[in-house]
């Protein structure tokens, strides 16, 4: 197969699937010219149109949502050797969108209640940033227990979602975290941006303690460019317009809306 035609080789290239990363990889070490054509962005493109369903590596789940955190990342293939199954202590996953994960870690400063920091991580490249601190603070109370634990939620995502990207490559691009947090009075965002690596404040809506952020690790939901957070109560969610920066509360009579806690 060395000695066929490149275009020969790149035909027979993109015919193979994800289910078997290693193939590819095995392939760019072949020779010089078969590694350029993989690393194509060209090669990319066209492999993941030929190939729209991403192929699953892994999940995350939540062991231990009381501090001291911990998640922990599963792998499901048995070729996917980084970062293979791993413990994350101290971690608490919030939240899991377009190649990157997003944590909860308490800050190394000390004291109560702790302050809380939060950590992007990628788990394929195990690149991990460190967000400067917003303000104010994400904490924790100084007991495990769930009602005492604040009402904030995050999440991560592209920051070309609003532009409409298709999310095949951006894993190593910029991204923007969302950063809920309820007060006694209203339910306000902050935007994180690692292009100015900066908190801003974007907008709040007035609210109350029957409707503020759930203070259970509860994932976010992307449809379109809208977020959506999991509310306190059974029957009400938090909706942000990635494009307008509007949040507003959704209130729902009689349909429950499930936790969906654990994993991701």
């Amino acid at each position: 197969m060395a000695h066929l035609p490149d275009e020969l080789v790149r035909v027979i290239l993109l015919r193979v699937t994800p289910d078997d990363p290693a193939c590819l990889l095995r392939a760019a070490v072949v020779c010089k010219s078969w590694r350029r054509m993989l690393a194509d962005p060209d090669f990319r493109c066209r492999h993941r149109e030929l190939h729209p369903t991403p192929h699953v590596a892994g999940f995350l789940r939540i062991v231990s949502d009381a501090i001291p955190y911990s998640s922990r990342f599963e792998s499901i293939d048995p070729t996917f050797r980084r970062p293979a199954t791993r413990d994350l202590p101290g971690w608490l996953a919030l939240d899991c969108r377009h190649g990157r994960a997003l944590f909860a870690t308490p800050a190394p400063v000390g004291g109560f209640p702790v302050v809380l920091d939060f950590i992007v991580w990628n788990p394929l490249t195990d690149e991990r940033r460190r967000l400067p601190q917003p303000s104010p603070r994400p904490t924790a109370p100084s007991t495990g227990r769930s009602t005492d634990r604040p009402h904030f939620n995050a999440a991560v995502l592209c920051a070309a979602t609003a532009e409409g990207c298709d999310h095949r490559g951006c894993h190593r691009g910029p991204f923007r975290v969302v950063f809920l947090f309820s007060t006694s009075t209203r339910t306000c965002a902050l935007v994180y941006s690692s292009e100015t690596d900066d908190w801003k404040y974007v907008t709040s809506t007035p609210g109350h303690n029957l409707y503020s952020v759930d203070n259970m690790p509860s994932p976010s939901v992307l449809v379109g460019d809208a977020l959506y957070f999991r509310g306190s109560g059974n029957y009400h969610a938090f909706e942000y317009q990635v494009t307008t920066h509007r949040l507003s509360a959704i209130c729902k009579s009689s349909v429950s809306i499930p936790h969906g806690h654990g994993g991701w």
